[in-house]
């Protein structure tokens, strides 16, 4: 999962060269002048995000140079309309919302602050994936977290993974964004429901179907556990 698109061009002198665009984070770890344009780079993608659009690195490499950065383009793409009032409405039930999301850690703030989830958002970059046993301390900052921002797919489970191990009942559902098909909030809800309900049940389902599969194991199981009379 590198975050960027890649395509070869040829142009109309038969001269080819590379272009990418992506998250500016992954651009500018692609490219030989990230030293030079960093800070630029950052103080455009902050700047951007403060005016509510996302941002996307671009670089360009001539034929088998090495990458170099040449601009950020930015992107509107806000949250739909409905958004801020599904959020207020889950609180109200005692569902607390963190924000997951793959956008760089200025637009995340922005878009949190605009639908009232809070501002505490932790760069996904510092977390490990599910094989990974936190500290305490990081453990407790994720819980504390409103969110996390340049997240890669593997943080996704391991963010639920240790919010379910401080014994919180814990998913995660898709929000569609604002240029994409929706399916409607009520089917959202409707799918985050089922999540937390098929949760609730799992491990009751696979004791019966241990219990039922393999009972001799279970009943020698059971004859070990000392009693108290």
């Amino acid at each position: 999962m590198h975050k960027r698109t890649e395509a070869t061009v040829q142009d109309k002198d038969g001269k080819t060269f590379k272009v990418t665009k992506g998250a500016p984070q992954v651009i500018l770890a692609l490219s030989a002048n990230a030293g030079q344009v960093k800070s630029a780079v950052d103080k455009a993608v902050n700047e951007f995000a403060a005016r509510g659009f996302r941002s996307l690195g671009v670089a360009r490499a001539e034929d088998k140079g090495s990458w170099q950065f040449i601009g950020v383009l930015p992107l509107f793409d806000p949250p739909r309309d409905d958004a801020k009032a599904t959020i207020a409405t889950a609180l109200t039930m005692g569902v607390k919302i963190k924000m997951v999301t793959g956008d760089a850690l200025a637009i995340a703030r922005e878009t949190a602050q605009k639908l009232n989830m809070g501002t505490n958002i932790l760069d996904a970059g510092g977390l490990g994936d599910s094989k990974k046993q936190e500290t305490a301390t990081v453990a407790e900052s994720i819980e504390k977290a409103d969110g996390f921002a340049q997240v890669f797919p593997e943080h996704k489970f391991h963010i639920v993974d240790v919010l379910q191990k401080l014994k919180h009942i814990a998913t995660l559902i898709a929000v569609y964004g604002f240029f994409m098909i929706p399916l409607g909030w009520g089917w959202a809800l409707f799918v985050w429901g089922y999540a937390l309900a098929w949760f609730l049940v799992n491990d009751r389902v696979k004791l019966l179907a241990y219990r039922i599969i393999d009972p001799v194991v279970h009943v020698a199981q059971q004859s070990l556990t000392p009693r108290i009379q």
